[in-house]
């Protein structure tokens, strides 16, 4: 099990953390993508960033979200030309290429 040193205490990682690492990771990488850069933008993440990523048969799995975050949003607003991801381990099936690409 994880283990988490805070100021005043060692204790297990729990969800709270892995949500305050998501919301630290997602406010970096809309810094970046905010950022001015000519040329494409391509974004690569070990964890999935659209529900569509995955299989249609793990979308409803209560451990899907440990690995699949729905980034619909930031990916709208920022379209990257291409985002690259791992961690589903099987082909998705039924990504929207305009959204989203799995390699």
């Amino acid at each position: 099990m994880a283990v988490v040193e805070d100021a005043l205490r060692r204790r297990s990682f729990a969800p709270a953390d892995a949500l305050e690492l998501h919301r630290q990771s997602r406010a970096w990488l809309e810094g970046e993508l905010a950022k001015a850069f000519a040329g494409p933008t391509v974004v690569v993440t070990h964890h999935a960033p659209h529900p569509n990523s995955v299989e249609s048969r793990f979308r409803a799995d209560p451990v899907t979200p440990a690995f699949v975050s729905d980034l619909s949003l930031l990916i709208e607003r920022w379209q990257p030309h291409l985002w690259i991801h791992g961690h589903t381990h099987t082909g998705s099936g039924g990504y929207q290429p305009d959204l989203v690409i799995e390699v």
